[in-house]
């Protein structure tokens, strides 16, 4: 073939490939600015339905601090006008709700402050069907339309603090808070998602006019019967039209640049960048370093990319390993509120509450009841000393702050101590602490621990044994060691509450046979300090029968 008819045919390769490719190219670019709208479509409903939670966040909050309130409870009971104008009331004028309902547990409604104009809407709920509301949660959402005005309702039942967080017990009542959804809500949201939203109501049969150069998300909001009460549309100009149509025309001209030149560059590419990336590509898809070593590019960027990656994978292992520590201490700071601020205050309110009272008897000189007070203020300041010390171990356990220092140690001084100290505890219940074998040993030790360990064992034991009950500490030496041995003839376990004893993430606290109200930590840190000696600590209870704690410690230093 002449030289000349090979390079027309050569031209006409090349042309045909240039329509093939532009072809696809065109196709291409149509089914990708459909799939970018769709997904630009997706990702502003997902930020829309965001902010709007959040605002609802913020609502849900305000009613569950206030639905699991003691004095709301007393009101539910007791109607009192000045009580609800300076609390109930107060509430909505600060928090700028529209509305707010409190039912009594009759489903009657004993209290409403609203804007004067809503009052008029029926925006009120049927009392008959309060109940259904709260039929399947203690909490109710829905949203009520009528007369070109929408109310997002907020409910939860009424419930003592002390069930906040189950709300278990029966419904004393029930708090509904409305906010609605004014022309400055409309606008805030406006502020916040760029899209400017229109309430229709949905019983309004006219079509939606829809100007293909805007964007849509239409939500539906339901109300409290489940069906939808109304709708709102959402709307802008489409930022992304002209762009996408600036976009095919310069992606035309790109791609023809880009054919010329990649049929000259197309072997020097492949071989200089296309190899070297595919090799790092692999190696961060895999998670396999071995694969950098098939990168042979002398290049300085490769190079030093090959340095980067090396270091991203360094980094990324001790970044895992640092997260991990800083969820536990994360988890360790949370679980020292939640218990500062339930069960410290408990005590420590009981104390100032029992002061104030005493006062008044000196002054009446009733020295009975001083007296009672005075053993009440001993009781309470025994509690809370006891939950400051089993908090103090185990924040420390948790920080890697308690030092462990071993020796040898003299046992029976050990259980003498703490037997002394628990005395007065097992004396208010009639228990009886008996040492019932040879406890004369040495172990090899850190004193303070062992001291812990024995009086949470100890103290958990009378915590719940019956009173006219015993509680029984042994040693003897075995193959391990010296095996510890507390037992009681208290109430016991079944094998499901046994196995929870031991583990930080269940909290696992119950209590006592006098009532007494315990952590749930001073086993875990009695597990975590016999570790640390490197023994072991096991369970054997029967529910009804008692319970019976062993574990380990080494005699000798090996």
């Amino acid at each position: 073939m002449k030289l000349h008819l090979k390079i027309s045919l050569l031209l006409f390769s090349f042309a045909a490939v240039l329509i093939i490719a532009f072809t696809s190219l065109n196709y291409i670019n149509r089914s990708v600015q459909d799939v970018f709208m769709k997904e630009n479509q997706r990702n502003q409903a997902q930020i829309i339905d965001k902010v709007i939670a959040i605002k609802f966040g913020s609502l849900k909050q305000i009613v569950d601090d206030n639905s699991a309130w003691d004095e709301l409870v007393d009101f539910t009971g007791k109607p009192d006008s000045v009580w609800a104008i300076d609390n109930i009331d107060f509430m909505v004028n600060v928090f700028n709700h529209s509305t707010v309902m409190v039912f009594n547990k009759d489903d009657e409604l004993i209290h409403q402050f609203s804007d004067s104009s809503l009052l008029c809407q029926h925006f009120q709920p049927d009392e008959t069907k309060i109940k259904q509301l709260f039929a399947q949660s203690p909490y109710c959402h829905y949203f009520e339309y009528s007369g070109n005005r929408l109310i997002e309702f907020c409910g939860a039942t009424i419930v003592p603090s002390a069930d906040a967080t189950d709300r278990q017990t029966v419904p004393q009542g029930y708090l509904l808070v409305g906010e609605e959804w004014n022309e400055a809500y409309l606008n805030n949201l406006y502020e916040s998602t760029g899209f400017e939203p229109e309430l229709v109501a949905a019983a309004d049969s006219t079509p939606i006019e829809l100007d293909k150069n805007r964007e849509y998300i239409i939500k539906e909001l339901h109300g409290a019967d489940g069906k939808t009460s109304a709708k709102i549309i959402f709307s802008r100009v489409s930022p992304i039209q002209q762009d996408l149509k600036n976009f095919l025309i310069l992606t035309i001209l790109v791609s023809l640049i880009a054919s010329l030149a990649l049929l000259v560059f197309i072997l020097y590419f492949r071989r200089i960048v296309v190899e070297p990336f595919s090799v790092i590509n692999r190696t961060l898809e895999t998670h396999n370093q071995q694969h950098l070593h098939r990168l042979r590019s002398k290049t300085p960027e490769f190079v030093k990319l090959k340095e980067l990656i090396l270091n991203f994978f360094k980094q990324q292992n001790e970044l895992k390993s640092n997260n991990v520590r800083l969820v536990e201490l994360n988890g360790t700071k949370d679980k020292l509120f939640s218990i500062i601020g339930h069960d410290l205050r408990n005590p420590i309110g009981n104390i100032l509450s029992a002061s104030g009272i005493m006062i008044e008897s000196i002054q009446e000189q009733d020295f009975e009841n001083i007296e009672i007070l005075l053993s009440l203020i001993e009781k309470e300041s025994g509690e809370a000393l006891n939950l400051l010390e089993t908090l103090l171990d185990w924040a420390k356990t948790q920080t890697g702050k308690l030092q462990y220092s071993p020796k040898q140690i003299q046992l029976k001084e050990i259980i003498d101590r703490v037997s002394t100290n628990l005395s007065f505890a097992a004396r208010m219940k009639e228990i009886k602490i008996e040492t019932v074998s040879n406890v004369d040993f040495e172990v090899y030790a850190d004193y303070n621990m062992i001291v812990t360990i024995l009086r949470n064992l100890i103290s958990n034991a009378i915590k719940f044994t019956n009173p006219g009950g015993w509680v029984r500490i042994s040693a003897l030496r075995n193959e391990d060691g010296i095996e510890f041995r507390v037992e009681d003839n208290g109430i016991g376990m079944d094998d499901k509450a046994a196995g929870r004893l031991f583990k930080a993430e269940t909290n696992y606290s119950t209590y006592g046979t006098a009532n007494e109200k315990g952590t749930g930590l001073g086993l875990i840190i009695c597990k975590e300090f016999i570790e640390k000696h490197g023994g072991n600590i096991r369970v054997q209870s029967e529910k009804g029968k008692g319970t019976c704690f062993i574990f380990n410690i080494v005699e000798h230093k090996n």
